[in-house]
């Protein structure tokens, strides 16, 4: 490769890591948020199970269907 087109692909690999670091970072944030929100649904899910809620009140309190929440239940 000539050295123009080492230049050039040297300053496309900074470009890529220049918008590939940020990208990835808020990636890894949306990723972690709706683990977490998943995380404390179930567990109020549990924790109303446990107080003798209906499976369908506990679907409507944590905002998800009544099948993910019955599949959370026969988890624990």
């Amino acid at each position: 490769m000539c050295t123009l087109g080492k230049s050039i692909a040297l300053k496309n690999q900074e470009i890529g890591k220049e918008l590939g670091i940020p990208i990835g970072e808020a990636m890894g944030e949306i990723r972690g948020e709706a683990r977490g929100v998943e995380k404390a649904n179930r567990s109020a899910a549990i924790n109303l199970y446990q107080m003798k809620l209906p499976i369908e009140d506990i679907a409507f309190a944590v905002k998800e269907p009544v099948e993910t929440v019955r599949k959370w239940l026969a988890e624990s």
